[in-house]
């Protein structure tokens, strides 16, 4: 225990035209019997000025005769006699040791921390100290004998976000709004674990490099014992934490502990649970809340993030290819000009592996070329203005719809253009279901971007989003409501698997398990998905 006796008070001198300020209180600090971490002895209560005075950490302020001063002040400065002749500290003269600490919680550490995952998950428990709070649950730790201060969340566990002070647009600072008693949770972890020898271990790491685990340390007890707690037991027992919809007690040794917090703090109406209420049974719908539309098809074209290219109608493909044969295109017709050509207009392409004219959609543009979509096959490539050709107003190649249906796959992220694991994702999804007739499943979005579906091929015993779950080349979506529970029920053992290979995705443990994904639309939802393919 830490024990605080004011010395004496002084009034400060307040500067000309100024405002005075309050008397200033002095006291001693000192540290009471107790077992202290590294060796565990019991030893007497210790004056911390006193121990940074013995180092050469600090120095004593010389005091006039008729100056009210500390107790121990005489002692003070036969501590620091000694100090300066055992030359210690900033009594050696000239710099000081340089400490190096690997910063890994820059945004630019991310592959950094990728790198030391494994490592740090082989060195079980680690002993550290907890410099800052930016929720209740995410920390910043200091690793003493690593060197090294990361961001650390308790794994399965979350608790609500803080209210936040920001610069607004005209420098004035502004408070965005938090949730539901997380200023209390903060507050109650800035107590319990700030500044406290900590011991964590690492189990996995999530997408923004911040490690994954669980986090001890040591309480006073009854008799001034130490009992050494849960961070994440403390928090959900008094409320002030939830564990994630997908947690799953048989995965976590500490698991029926941590389930049996909650639901102590559940049934005493703690913190987050004083006003909940359970879900109704009508919000446990399918997504968007609305039954799907089935289609079968070919699928003409994959992409990254999950992308599916799905060609339904054979009636209206013959339709279009008809009337662009009877247009007679010719190649010494006179080009368009790049300036008359403007993105998202319906032109007549000529796709460079056949030389043949198809109907497309300009995608996007630079000086000298032009990325077209074509949109009753799926595909995409940069042509020059030379292979472009407008649609007369008579033709009805304007009115008939895309005989190709953009999908993307529904309740999952898969690695999109940018993301690790890109390539592997599209290749397995390319052998598995290019050119294969499929019955699929939409649900009509009410954005842009493609639709989500749930895709199986015909004859096959599984969905092609359980076959990319099972090869660890998906996730489920996080998110958290109750259809999205529903889906982790349906395709949870799925995923179960693709975690179980300890590849791809989940090369480096379970990396999604502090984070919920605030948006379904996934980056596959740009044209730059299909790139590469």
């Amino acid at each position: 225990p830490i024990k605080g006796e004011v010395e004496y008070v002084r009034s400060i001198p307040a500067e000309s035209g100024k405002t005075p300020l309050p008397p200033q209180a002095y006291a001693s600090i000192s540290r009471g019997t107790g077992p202290i971490k590294g060796d565990g002895q019991v030893r007497a209560s210790e004056d911390i000025g006193g121990l940074l005075v013995d180092v050469g950490l600090a120095t004593v302020i010389r005091h006039r005769s008729d100056e009210e001063r500390a107790t121990l002040y005489d002692e003070y400065l036969a501590r620091e006699r000694a100090a300066i002749e055992a030359r210690k500290g900033l009594h050696k003269g000239g710099e000081g040791p340089t400490r190096r600490v690997n910063d890994l919680t820059a945004p630019d550490a991310r592959k950094r921390c990728k790198e030391l995952a494994t490592f740090y998950e082989k060195a079980g428990p680690m002993h550290g100290i907890v410099e800052y709070l930016s929720t209740g649950s995410r920390f910043r730790v200091y690793l003493v004998k690593e060197g090294a201060l990361i961001n650390f969340s308790l794994k399965d566990t979350r608790c609500p976000a803080p209210s936040r002070r920001t610069l607004g647009p005209t420098g004035v600072a502004e408070v965005t709004g938090g949730e539901p008693y997380g200023n209390e949770a903060l507050q109650f972890s800035k107590e319990s674990f700030l500044q406290r020898n900590v011991d964590i271990t690492v189990e996995g790491i999530d997408r923004v490099g911040c490690f994954l685990g669980a986090m001890k340390t040591n309480f006073s007890g009854p008799s001034g014992t130490s009992v050494e707690v849960d961070a994440a037991e403390v928090l959900l027992e008094n409320g002030y934490a939830k564990l994630s919809n997908f947690f799953d007690p048989n995965r976590d040794n500490n698991g029926d502990r941590l389930a049996a917090a909650q639901d102590t703090a559940f049934k005493a109406k703690r913190g987050l649970w004083e006003n909940y209420e359970e879900p109704k049974e009508e919000e446990v719908a399918n997504l968007a809340g609305k039954e799907p539309n089935l289609e079968r098809g070919l699928i003409v074209e994959v992409g990254f993030g999950g992308r599916i290219f799905l060609q339904t109608s054979a009636e209206g493909l013959e339709r279009v290819r008809s009337s662009i044969d009877g247009l007679n295109l010719h190649d010494d017709e006179t080009p368009l000009p790049l300036a008359g050509i403007r993105v998202k207009d319906l032109v007549l392409a000529r796709f460079s592996a056949d030389g043949q004219w198809y109907r497309a959609k300009v995608v996007e543009k630079d000086d000298h070329r032009l990325r077209v979509s074509f949109i009753d096959y799926g595909n995409e490539e940069w042509i020059s203005p030379s292979s472009v050709r407008t649609i007369p107003p008579a033709s009805p190649l304007s009115s008939i719809p895309p005989c190709c249906r953009d999908l993307v796959l529904a309740n999952v992220v898969v690695p999109s253009v940018e993301d690790d694991f890109c390539m592997e994702a599209g290749e397995e999804l390319r052998n598995y279901c290019f050119m294969k007739e499929a019955e699929v499943k939409m649900w009509e979005s009410s954005g842009p971007g493609p639709t989500p579906a749930e895709v199986t091929l015909t004859g096959a015993d599984c969905t092609v989003t359980q076959h990319l779950l099972r090869k660890g080349l998906a996730r489920l979506i996080r998110r958290r409501t109750a259809a999205c529970r529903t889906r982790f029920t349906e395709l949870g053992p799925d995923e179960a698997i693709g975690r179980a290979t300890r590849m791809y995705l989940w090369r480096f443990g379970d990396p999604y398990d502090s984070d919920e994904d605030e948006d379904e639309v996934r980056k596959g939802a740009n044209g730059d998905s299909r790139r590469g393919l």
